[in-house]
């Protein structure tokens, strides 16, 4: 989970820091934040490794806040944009570029809601994640992604009766997606829970019919996991 908080003064930046690594670390292992004072410097580095949600102040100087936003939207119509800023008037404004919550820097408290409720959002599988395919990057929601697989150096994604290749790592997959509902079944295998029909002694069965082999060492993991996918 990679995380982006853009605000030019730097007190505030570290206050809104602090308080989101104490609060989606009780939901996520795997997570990054990183704080930014310009927006120009942050959507760069968006544009590069894409961030899945971007806390940003909108009265910043060089570029404010939704031009920022106005710019990652022309390529990026999936990351979760909140706004914190004290101008409220500018929250209709801000409705072009479709925040997911605007918060009052007066209001700080309501940094909980926004993020159990990402949180859910991106859990349920409605939120889509941005991959580098050998065309490009490209979107998908995690919703239609039945597993990774890959067959020597190479990697696939399948989502039904198709199988995309993928420009990375299971290792690196796994490090992404282990706290989106995911689980590294086999070696060769990471496996989306939440697709998991049925677990027999050495494969699981997926949503798609395929039955996907599971590892001796790993059975226990893949039950925990599919228990905590189904809890939810």
């Amino acid at each position: 989970m990679r995380i982006a908080v853009c605000d030019d003064e730097e007190l505030m930046l570290n206050t809104i820091t602090s308080k989101l690594t104490e609060l989606y670390k009780k939901e996520f292992e795997n997570i990054t934040i990183q704080g930014f004072c310009d927006g120009n410097v942050m959507e760069a580095n968006h544009r590069i490794d894409p961030f899945d949600i971007i806390f940003l102040d909108i009265d910043m100087p060089s570029i404010n806040g939704l031009d920022t936003a106005e710019v990652i939207r022309k390529y990026d119509r999936n990351v979760l944009l909140i706004f914190i800023s004290n101008h409220e008037e500018l929250v209709y404004k801000s409705f072009v570029v479709q925040p997911y919550r605007f918060i009052r820097k007066n209001h700080l408290e309501d940094l909980e809601e926004a993020t159990t409720a990402s949180v859910k959002t991106i859990m349920k599988g409605k939120y889509k994640v941005t991959l580098e395919g050998i065309k490009g990057k490209f979107s998908i929601k995690l919703s239609e992604i039945i597993a990774f697989t890959s067959i020597g150096h190479t990697v696939y994604l399948c989502s039904g009766n198709k199988k995309i290749r993928i420009m990375s790592t299971l290792k690196k997959l796994d490090n992404q997606f282990k706290d989106l509902g995911f689980v590294r079944a086999h070696n060769s295998y990471l496996v989306n829970c939440r697709k998991i029909i049925s677990i027999d002694k050495e494969s699981v069965t997926m949503e798609d019919g395929s039955q996907i082999p599971v590892s001796r060492r790993k059975m226990q993991n893949v039950k925990d996991k599919f228990l905590g996918c189904s809890g939810e």
